[in-house]
């Protein structure tokens, strides 16, 4: 909009007005001079409705008129020895022109009429979040000169009052009544242009209510059998609920299905109110059992979460068919592959497990699937900090780390004893994890379709390439 006003600016500026004589008397051997002369003009207008003019001098009797394209938003009229315009508000955003005419017995003057489109700018954010359920008043600022926007939404019962100011939209937000994280819709329309707001609130109490599941693709369920993705998907069904710790409290996700509870019993979670984000650490104790019998009798098994870049997992796949072609051509022998894989691999999996690598899982509301949807993702730069400085990744090859983006949560199982603790095995390695809570999971089946659409970018081949890896890192 804004370029092709400033082409017509330039056009103006360059071809100012054009003077003509309706006298074309063919006898003439020399040009008519206008008896119309332009003085000074005012014909460029803002989108507002504005009043402008042409200052000039010519014999009495002159008319003035406004072509067909400017008749409905120009009006100009003469008055003594100036042309009076005025034109209305223009609220779309595309800027106007028409032609005014001066005009004496046969000679006339053309000049051009320019008007502005309509300014608006949304100068707020894209989502407003409340850690808390109680009402709130949101202010949408805006700039705009010209402009008419309006706002609409389809959460209407759970608005107080909108009220449109000079230069920002007032919305009042009744109480969030709904027991979970409730997400409104708000869009901000200008001349088919839509700025879209998310209004979201929630309590820490709001994720207890309802059942909740962590999903993923379990990468150590894959056999030859496995011939789509859907048999991979691990679902641990139970409840987020509130602790308290010497007066402080925090979430744990407590497993309430009897054939998961071997994967996954509990995990410990901090939250982040301002966010609506739970924390996963790795590290932490997620199932403990005594030990019987055999060598370890009377220790514990305990099972801790670890967390991993697949371009780490994979490069450790990698190094390790390396090693093993080192073996096939001389280079070493069995005995020393084994040794250097007792060696290196539990210090990288003890290095994954350690409390300084997080997980986010930032709590979202699917308006579409009318679930709330947890993504697990990577926990920030002290994730990177963490790999840059372990020398193990370096004494492997793993190097320069450029980056760090942590995908994937394993649960793996320790033998724990005497003030030591062994790696025994890899319970779970799970890729893509959520965290999902519905009205209704006794049909999982929209979770898992949810979860299947927001991980469509994962596919089989990947799951079989990072499983083969997991096999062999594991003998």
């Amino acid at each position: 909009m804004k370029k092709i006003f400033s082409i017509c600016l330039i056009l103006v500026v360059a071809v100012g007005f054009v003077a003509c004589s309706d006298n074309d008397d063919a006898g003439n051997s020399y040009l008519q001079e206008n008896t119309i002369k332009v003085i000074a003009s005012n014909l460029t207008f803002s989108p507002l409705a504005q009043t402008g003019g042409v200052k000039f001098t010519a014999p009495a009797g002159s008319t003035v008129s406004v072509d067909e394209d400017g008749s409905a938003w120009a009006k100009a009229e003469v008055r003594g020895d100036s042309v009076v315009v005025s034109v209305s508000h223009n609220p779309r955003l595309d800027s106007r022109s028409a032609i005014l005419t001066i005009k004496n017995g046969t000679d006339f003057v053309h000049l051009s009429i320019l008007q502005a489109g309509a300014e608006f700018s949304y100068k707020g954010q894209k989502v407003y979040r409340f850690a808390s359920d109680d009402a709130q008043t949101v202010t949408l600022p805006f700039t705009s000169l010209g402009a008419d926007p309006v706002l609409e939404s389809p959460d209407t019962a759970a608005l107080e009052s909108v009220e449109r100011k000079d230069s920002a939209f007032i919305v009042k937000v009744k109480p969030n009544e709904t027991n979970q994280l409730r997400k409104l819709s708000l869009y901000i329309k200008n001349q088919g242009r839509i700025d879209t707001v998310f209004v979201m609130q929630a309590v820490l109490k709001d994720f207890t209510r309802m059942p909740i599941a962590i999903v993923a693709y379990d990468l150590l369920k894959m056999n030859a059998s496995v011939t789509d993705l859907s048999q991979l998907v691990r679902e641990i069904h139970g409840h987020i609920k509130i602790e308290n710790a010497g007066g402080n409290e925090y979430p744990k996700f407590v497993c309430e299905d009897p054939e998961e509870e071997h994967i996954l019993n509990n995990l410990v979670l901090a939250y982040r109110p301002e966010t609506f984000t739970f924390v996963v650490s790795a590290g932490a104790v997620v199932n403990q059992s005594a030990i019987t019998t055999g060598d370890d009798a009377g220790k514990t098994l305990e099972s801790r979460t670890t967390i991993w870049d697949s371009n780490i997992y994979n490069y450790m796949g990698l190094w390790s068919d390396k090693l093993k072609e080192a073996v096939s051509k001389g280079k070493l022998t069995e005995a020393q592959y084994q040794e250097i894989l007792k060696t290196y691999i539990p210090q990288v999996y003890l290095a994954a497990a350690n409390s300084k690598l997080t997980m986010l899982i930032n709590m979202d509301y699917d308006l579409t699937k009318g679930m709330t949807i947890g993504t697990f993702e990577d926990g920030g730069a002290q994730n990177l900090a963490y790999a840059k400085s372990l020398q193990v990744l370096k004494d492997i090859g793993y190097t320069p780390i450029a980056g760090f983006e942590a995908n994937m949560m394993g649960i793996d199982a320790y033998v724990v004893g005497a003030g030591a603790s062994k790696m025994k095995s890899q319970v779970a390695l799970l890729a893509s994890p959520m965290l999902l809570s519905i009205n209704d999971m006794v049909n999982n089946a929209k979770a898992v379709q949810a979860f299947r659409a927001r991980t469509a970018s994962f596919s089989l081949p990947q799951a079989k390439a990072m499983a083969a890896k997991a096999r062999r890192l594991n003998r």
